[in-house]
């Protein structure tokens, strides 16, 4: 079933979708193995150290006129079918790619200056 792969699988997507790449059929095969390897995942996917890239690679795609529709479409599945992550637990990643900092010292979550 490739359980023992998928952490090394997500390194690679994490490579590829986190470099310099600007071609669109590299990205889009990332997007999609990330994708399939999430749903697979399940809860896990959120413990593996590349999560954090692949999912703000995955979010700054959502810009791509090229990606942004199978970017959409992968972090949908991710949330709802694969129940991989949510948004109190991707808040990090999402206010990083937003540009908006949050200090994780600061109670009750508040915007860093």
């Amino acid at each position: 079933d490739g359980m023992h792969v998928r952490p090394q699988a997500l390194n690679i997507i994490q490579d590829a979708l986190g470099g310099k790449n600007a071609n669109v059929h590299v990205l889009r095969s990332a997007l999609i193995a990330a994708g399939l390897i999430g749903v697979s995942m399940g809860t896990d996917l959120i413990k593996q150290s590349s999560w954090k890239t692949i999912m703000i690679e995955t979010i700054k795609l959502l810009k791509n006129k090229q990606c942004f529709s199978l970017a959409k479409k992968v972090l949908e599945q991710l949330h709802i079918h694969g129940r991989c992550f949510t948004v109190a637990n991707s808040l990090e990643f999402i206010a990083h790619v937003l540009g908006v900092g949050f200090n994780s010292s600061t109670s009750g979550g508040k915007r860093n200056s």
